[in-house]
């Protein structure tokens, strides 16, 4: 066998190994630092706000609807992504007075550094998503050196579609909304198939809230992790879909559910 023959056995090895490992995308142990720090006082207020880190050190901050639960100060490096103004996801003070890039439930991009920010249009309610502005509700597709974070917002159509489905691609790590409203919740995690789903929206814990829970434990693999931040590489994160809890709704579902801790695989 000649030098290019060799040469195109070892690429379609690589390209083989990569794919049937999930991690296609990423060239290297990718990791990111993920700060969740819900205030229980507020109930569902801020119940989607999130932070982001990638290993360049680029902070993404979504949904802030509580700048006082922020973990520091946004510099003109951090990105502020806004998927609809209800006041649980929305601060319009700390949306003026943000000093970096910003996109405020509409279509876009950003690109920083390790970071690239892409915007998919959804419905707040049963309704399809617009098919032209203004929107309900954006999912924010976040790719972060490999990893793919998808932030879904409020998404509440009954079915994503093929079109959502096709611009989400793969997603490593998706933060969705739980309402309770376990029919369609189920169907979006079912048709999107994410390696980690976050949920958000877990409510105060009610007996309503905790009897659809439980079904999500009796389907999926659900892990807890008590801290309000978290570091996910690409290698931790489970083959098929598998569910965790971050910071404070731990406690009060861990109180009903016998939930694992979360390790490094």
């Amino acid at each position: 066998m000649n030098a290019k023959g060799v040469l195109s056995l070892l690429v379609l090895s690589v390209a083989s190994t990569l794919i049937a490992t999930g991690c296609n995308r990423a060239t290297s142990d990718t990791h990111i630092s993920i700060y969740y720090a819900h205030d229980m006082t507020a109930d569902i207020r801020g119940d989607a706000q999130v932070e982001l880190a990638s290993p360049k050190g680029i902070r993404v901050i979504i949904d802030v609807a509580i700048p006082a639960v922020i973990s520091k100060p946004p510099t003109r490096e951090d990105i502020l992504l806004t998927t609809h103004t209800d006041y649980d996801h929305y601060s319009y003070s700390f949306a003026s007075a943000f000093p970096g890039k910003q996109l405020c439930k509409e279509e876009g991009r950003i690109d920083a550094s390790d970071v690239m920010v892409s915007s998919i249009p959804s419905s707040h309610s049963d309704e399809p998503p617009s098919d032209k502005p203004p929107y309900t509700n954006i999912i924010y597709v976040i790719d972060i050196n490999g990893l793919r974070v998808a932030h879904f917002g409020d998404t509440r159509q009954l079915k994503l579609t093929e079109k959502q489905i096709k611009e989400l691609g793969k997603v490593d790590i998706a933060f969705m909304n739980f309402w309770g409203e376990e029919e369609r919740f189920f169907i979006h995690v079912k048709q999107l198939k994410p390696r980690v789903v976050i949920p958000t929206h877990l409510g105060s814990g009610d007996t309503n809230m905790k009897a659809a829970f439980g079904m999500i434990m009796e389907t999926w693999p659900t892990y807890m992790v008590e801290e309000k931040q978290v570091d996910l590489s690409s290698s931790a994160l489970p083959r098929k879909t598998s569910f965790l809890l971050v910071g404070e709704r731990t406690k009060e579902y861990s109180r009903t559910f016998s939930i694992p801790k979360w390790k490094t695989r």
